[in-house]
């Protein structure tokens, strides 16, 4: 600090010889004065610019060893071998470093990886460097376990925390419950012969430990004590965090386990940091633990964050607008989301943003529209930002785990409406099959706004299903879900309807498609092999198992398969009435098949 104020200092002097000499009469002495002036004015504008960034209040926690934690998350056995992968990424890092990996508990996993791997990181400063590693982890690639070769987005969530010695932070003994149980797994005669493993709960905050990799009892229960008294400081220091707002408001991120934070995507070979707009396309390199260039990013990010935390004032509504108007113009992406996303946020805080224009914003307003900016700055979607999307009328809910609503869609759900008064207005009961379901935004719209319609809807995805059950319960609908691909899990149950609806995945897999799409919609609801009708064809094959004698079909499709897929409806139906049906643009957007 001292040595860079006196360069600062002597920069100064510097400068302001060189403005005196710029005023002599030898026009050779003011040339070489004014070349001096160019060069130290952005030299002590970049001394400046350090000095602040010196000046920044330091994380006492930074010279810490750390404690990452690691599991699998979405995608199963795929988020487990994933999670295996960044364990991997992590060691190689550490190692070159100088820094010492030691194992804490590990939980493999069948597949391959882990489904919970946690370790310590023993070196000067390893908390402070890893301390932004916390959050969600995205992998984008086709699983060893895919054999339509379909790209995949699965998860790995990732805790870092600082060590604390018991004497920076007090943990009541009472507090806690300690068990003691036979090791499990490889390790030799001793595993399983002695109660070497130790289990530890934090009453107050149901935060477990176990801890068995060490060779004793009592280097497993220290080893426990230190992990559990990290988990429990780690927890109370969010809770100050989320009481202090100022404080969350200067960070590159919130710390959260649940925070999206990055994305692998293998076939481009790219990583994106979602907090920092960060991309490079060196997968390999940093799968292989080369990370010190994105750590570097990180921390110079959190320390600008926190400047500019400082230095903020509140602004209006309007001004805020702009600002994220202007934000998004130079990203490249949508302004019109910039005012789309106020409006919702103050639709949430019943607040009325036309007369509130030039009123002092809502702290929590501003904090959330500020974070959120970020966000689609870096091409998330603005229902993912928000966490769901309102489609005819309804708020779902939506996530990384499913396709965000489009107004096509809608369009569907309005045909098979009108399509139902035609065919089926006698029927007391009208069984209607959605598949491919999603969010369930087609078959829980379908089943409320007409309750004749008992709806079963299906998906390939778990995750999915798990998103459109809470929007079947939030939204008080009565569609029953069943996992399976297409109308395979109705074929298995023998079950059959009057109406099946389909919103298939259906972009050829070469088509280019918006990176805000590629790097956050779920790839198995989006490409339908290379001319984008793999999947008609298969709902075409054995829609014969599923239809009763009078029924009708419906789906959505690309603008321009209107014809190569009545084509191919033909070679199935042949007696049928097949109906190309244009959206509001004029664009083919649907198609009816009448029996």
């Amino acid at each position: 600090m001292l040595k860079h104020t006196k360069n600062i200092k002597k920069a100064v002097e510097e400068l302001e010889e060189a403005k005196v000499l710029s005023k002599e009469e030898d026009k050779e002495i003011r040339e070489m004065a004014q070349m001096e002036l160019e060069e130290l004015e952005p030299k002590i504008q970049n001394y400046l610019d350090r000095l602040e960034l010196l000046l920044v209040p330091k994380d006492p926690n930074d010279s810490h060893n750390a404690i990452l934690e690691i599991r699998g998350a979405a995608g199963g056995d795929e988020g487990n071998i994933f999670a295996g992968d960044l364990f991997r990424m992590y060691s190689k890092y550490a190692e070159a470093k100088g820094w010492r990996i030691e194992v804490i508990e590990m939980e493999d996993s069948e597949a391959g990886g882990f489904s919970l791997v946690s370790f310590k990181v023993n070196g000067e400063g390893a908390y402070g460097i890893l301390k932004f590693e916390s959050g969600s982890h995205r992998v984008q690639r086709v699983p060893k376990t895919e054999s339509q070769g379909r790209i995949h987005t699965s998860t790995a969530t990732v805790l870092c925390m600082p060590e604390v010695e018991a004497e920076d932070f007090d943990i009541d003994m009472n507090d806690l419950e300690i068990e003691t149980m036979r090791s499990s797994g490889a390790g030799g005669q001793h595993i399983n012969k002695t109660d070497s493993a130790v289990r530890i709960v934090h009453k107050p905050t149901g935060i477990v430990v176990k801890c068995q990799d060490g060779r004793s009892q009592h280097e497993n229960r220290a080893t426990a004590l230190m992990t559990i008294r990290a988990r429990v400081y780690e927890e109370r220091q969010r809770e100050l965090d989320q009481k202090n707002e100022k404080e969350r408001r200067t960070k590159i991120g919130t710390g959260d386990r649940a925070e999206k934070i990055r994305t692998y995507n293998y076939p481009q070979n790219r990583v994106t940091d979602h907090r920092i707009g960060y991309t490079v396309n060196q997968l390999d390199r940093i799968m292989d633990g080369r990370l010190d260039d994105l750590m570097a990013a990180l921390q110079l990010a959190d320390q600008q964050a926190k400047i500019a935390g400082e230095k903020r004032i509140m602004s209006t509504y309007h001004s805020l607008i702009n600002e994220g108007k202007e934000r998004l113009y130079k990203a490249g992406q949508g302004e019109q989301a910039a005012q789309l996303f106020m409006v919702e946020l103050c639709r949430q805080k019943d607040i009325n943003l036309y007369i509130s224009m030039d009123e002092e914003a809502n702290e929590q307003i501003q904090t959330d529209y500020l974070e959120g900016i970020h966000l689609m700055e870096n091409g998330e979607p603005l229902g993912y930002v928000l966490g769901y999307e309102c489609f005819y009328g309804y708020d779902f809910i939506v996530n990384e785990d499913v396709l965000i609503p489009r107004p096509e869609t809608e369009e569907l759900v309005g045909l098979v409406l009108s399509k139902f008064d035609d065919y089926f207005a006698d029927k007391d009961h009208v069984n209607v099959f959605d598949v491919a379901t999603g969010s369930g935004a087609i078959g829980i719209t379908l089943n409320l706004e007409e309750p004749k319609m008992d709806v079963i809807a299906s998906d390939i995805s778990k995750e999915a299903l798990v998103v459109a059950q809470k929007n079947n319960e939030k939204l008080g609908a009565n569609v029953n879900f069943i996992c399976g691909s297409m109308l395979d899990p109705f074929v298995d149950r023998n079950l059959r309807c009057d109406i099946l609806v389909c919103n298939p995945p259906y972009i050829p897999s070469e088509e280019k498609m918006e990176q805000s799409v590629v790097d956050y919609e779920p790839h198995v609801a989006l490409f339908g092999g290379n001319d984008g009708l793999k999947f008609y064809r298969d709902v075409f094959e054995k829609a014969h198992l599923v239809l009763n004698e009078k029924s009708f079909l419906a789906f959505e499709m690309g603008w321009d398969q209107g014809e190569a897929l009545s084509n191919l409806a033909r070679e199935y139906f042949e007696s049928a009435t097949i109906t190309v049906h244009k959206d509001m643009s004029g664009k083919d957007r649907m198609l009816t098949i009448e029996l």
